[in-house]
């Protein structure tokens, strides 16, 4: 199937199953915005190699309070371009937020 981005996803009508990384509320990220990331753990590498393969570079990010409670609506990313190498230790990635998403 061809490569699609976010807003061409979502209009597909396409099943839409995320995985979602775990961030703290105060860095949630608004549409337009980006963030590098370093992803090292191997629960967070296979999230994010399922990513790309299977949910057309989309994830979103999971907001959560310093009292554990979680944000019913938060960003949905798009990997915008992502490195790992010999010399690389995980996952580099540049997430752009491209929308909102309801849990």
């Amino acid at each position: 199937a061809p490569r699609m981005g976010a807003a061409e996803w979502l209009a597909s009508g396409s099943p839409l199953e995320l995985g979602f990384l775990p961030f703290p509320l105060d860095q949630a990220l608004l549409p337009g915005e980006t963030r590098q990331v370093h992803l090292y753990e191997a629960r967070f590498i296979t999230l994010f190699s399922e990513a790309a393969s299977k949910h057309h570079d989309c994830l979103g990010a999971v907001l959560f309070t310093p009292q554990g409670n979680v944000a019913s609506v938060t960003s949905l990313l798009e990997i915008e371009e992502f490195r790992t190498g010999a010399e690389e230790i995980g996952v580099w990635a540049n997430l752009k937020c491209v929308g909102r998403v309801k849990l």
